[in-house]
C-alpha cells in the first residue's frame, strides 16, 4: 500500500504545503512505517482534519514545546490538539508502538497524548535539535539515529539485561554520548546527541504483540482484503485466536483495520485528482452511494467536501528514489 495521509488542513486552501519524504530502511520497516517532513504554506501552525487510520503517528511540530502522539482512529476528527505547521511526523506499527512506548497499539487509540508524557522530559529536546538542522536530509538522519538508539535500547533490555546495563553497552557500542556531556556537544554533533536522547526515551519493557497479529496487520492493510478466516488459516492461527489479539494490541477489529485502508485509497485517490467514480472503482467500492455512505461515516462529509480537502497537491521538497511506491502515515500541514 502507498503513503497514507494522517491529516489535512482542517479549513480547505489553495495554499500548497511543502512535504518531504525518505524511505523506511530496512531494519526500522518492523517498527516503522513512514518517516516524513511538513511545512505549511505560510510556515505556521494550522488546525487540521485528523483522517481515520489504523497506526499510531508521532508529530513534531518545530515551534512546539515537544511532540504528540496520535493514535489511531476509526473516524475523521478536529477536536483536540490538532495544531501544527512545521515539523517531522513518522508512523509507527504496533511492534513498534510496543517497543517505544511499552504499551499495546490500543492504548493510545482515538486521542493523541504529549510525547513527554510518555517518554518523560527528553523528549522536550526533539523540536529544537530538528528544527535547527540545515535541511530535511539532516533531519531524517537524525530521526533514524534516534529511533536507532531507542529500539536497540528496548530491545537490549527486554533480553533480561539491567535497563541501565544495557544503556551502557549501547553508549559504549554506538559512541553516544552519556546524558550529562550530550548538552555541551549538542551543537558540535547533533547526531551524537540526539541518539543520546534516543536512549534515554525508552521508559519500560517492551510490549510485543503475537506474531500472527503483527502479520494480519499488515497483509489488512493491503489491498485484497482477505476474509479473517482465511487469513487465520493462512497463517496457522484460529479465527477467534486472531480476533482477540486484535482487541488486546491493535485496539481494533480486523474488519475495521480493513476498512481504514479501503478509506485511505479513497483519500489516495482523491489526492492523485480522481473524480469520485473513479476513486470508487479503484478502491473496492461498489458505487458511488457505497463511496458516499463511507466517507459520511468515517470522515463526516460528503466526498465532494472530503476531496476539496486533497485538491491542492503538497509541493514535494525531498524525496529519494527509494522511497517510490513505500510510505506511511504522513501530515499534510
Amino acid at each position: 500500500m502507498g503513503a497514507q495521509i494522517h491529516s489535512v488542513p482542517a479549513v480547505v486552501s489553495e495554499q500548497p504545503c511543502e512535504v518531504a519524504v525518505r524511505a523506511v530502511p530496512g531494519w526500522l520497516r518492523p517498527y516503522v512505517i513512514g518517516l516524513s517532513g511538513f511545512r505549511s504554506g505560510s510556515g505556521l501552525p494550522v488546525a487540521h482534519l485528523v483522517l481515520p487510520l489504523a497506526s499510531t503517528t508521532v508529530i513534531v511540530d518545530f515551534g512546539s514545546p515537544s511532540g504528540l502522539v496520535s493514535g489511531a482512529r476509526e473516524v475523521a476528527t478536529t477536536r483536540g490538539d490538532t495544531w501544527w505547521g512545521h515539523g517531522v511526523s513518522f508512523g509507527l506499527t504496533p511492534l513498534g508502538v510496543g517497543v517505544l512506548f511499552g504499551a499495546p497499539m490500543r492504548e493510545f487509540g482515538g486521542g493523541a497524548a504529549g510525547l513527554p508524557d510518555l517518554l518523560g522530559p527528553a523528549a522536550t529536546e526533539l523540536p529544537g535539535l530538528l528544527g535547527a538542522a540545515a535541511g530535511w536530509e539532516q533531519r531524517f538522519d537524525l530521526l533514524e539515529a534516534m529511533l536507532r538508539s531507542a529500539i536497540l535500547r528496548a530491545e537490549l533490555a527486554s533480553t533480561g539485561f539491567d535497563a541501565e546495563l544495557a544503556d551502557t553497552g549501547l553508549r559504549r557500542a554506538t559512541g553516544v554520548a552519556t546524558p550529562t556531556s550530550a548538552g555541551r556537544g549538542a551543537a558540535a554533533c547533533p547526531e551524537r546527541h540526539i541518539a543520546a536522547i534516543g536512549t534515554s526515551l525508552v521508559r519500560g519493557s517492551a510490549v510485543r504483540p503475537d506474531p500472527a497479529v503483527t502479520a494480519a496487520w499488515w497483509r489488512l492493510r493491503r489491498g485484497d482484503r482477505p476474509r479473517i478466516g482465511v487469513l487465520a488459516d493462512e497463517l496457522g492461527v484460529g479465527r477467534r485466536r486472531l480476533e482477540r489479539g486484535f482487541r488486546q494490541h491493535i485496539g481494533m477489529s480486523p474488519a475495521t483495520v480493513a476498512r481504514i485502508a479501503r478509506f485511505q485509497r479513497v483519500v489516495g485517490r482523491f489526492g492523485a485528482g480522481a473524480a469520485p467514480a473513479e476513486a470508487a472503482a479503484g478502491s473496492g467500492l461498489a458505487d458511488q452511494s457505497h463511496l458516499a455512505r463511507e466517507t459520511r461515516a468515517l470522515a463526516g462529509m460528503t466526498p465532494s467536501a472530503l476531496a476539496a480537502h486533497l485538491r491542492t497537491p503538497p509541493v514535494l521538497a525531498s524525496q529519494t528514489s527509494k522511497t517510490a511506491g513505500r510510505g506511511g502515515p504522513s501530515v499534510r500541514a
